[in-house]
């Protein structure tokens, strides 16, 4: 059996939380760092991107949070909490 020099390159970390709390998303264009537009997914959800992150955090009204887009799971853990 012939092994590869094969180099793994993190390109995208997901990383799931819980408000444990509902959450309307309408108000999170109030934020300065908040996204909402009702086009994007029929409204069923919005979005915290800050300008010095790579990726964004998806924020669901029933408190869940996706965080995706980082290239390392300490700023994935990071932009979700």
């Amino acid at each position: 059996m012939k092994f590869l020099n094969v180099k793994a390159k993190v390109n995208n970390v997901v990383c799931t939380a819980s408000l444990e709390q509902t959450v309307d998303v309408t108000r999170m264009a109030d934020l300065s760092c908040g996204i909402y537009d009702q086009a994007i997914y029929g409204g069923r959800c919005g979005y915290v991107k800050m300008p010095d992150m790579k990726g964004r955090v998806t924020v669901f009204p029933s408190g869940k949070m996706i965080s995706v887009g980082h290239t390392i799971s300490k700023q994935s853990n990071q932009a979700a909490a």
